[in-house]
């Protein structure tokens, strides 16, 4: 279990939102739970950000604005 703070530090990444939001794995768009994060990196995919369970997204800056969800903004999602 880690922190999306604790995320972005590792990742060198910018955190929007909920910084002590608890985090306990990482899925796909369709498959996250409430307990997991996603991410997004193409344009294609960005529509399932409305429709995703996950708690938060990891994203590159072009995707940020789209996020409603708490978010982790880094150069590069993969």
């Amino acid at each position: 279990t880690h922190t999306l703070s604790q995320l972005a530090q590792y990742l060198n990444g910018t955190c929007l939102q909920s910084g002590d939001l608890s985090l306990k794995g990482v899925a796909t768009l369709k498959e996250a739970t409430p307990e997991d994060i996603t991410f997004v990196t193409q344009a294609q995919y960005a529509p399932l950000l409305a429709e995703t369970k996950a708690a938060a997204v990891v994203v590159n800056a072009q995707f940020a604005e789209k996020c409603a969800l708490p978010t982790l903004i880094v150069s590069d999602p993969h």
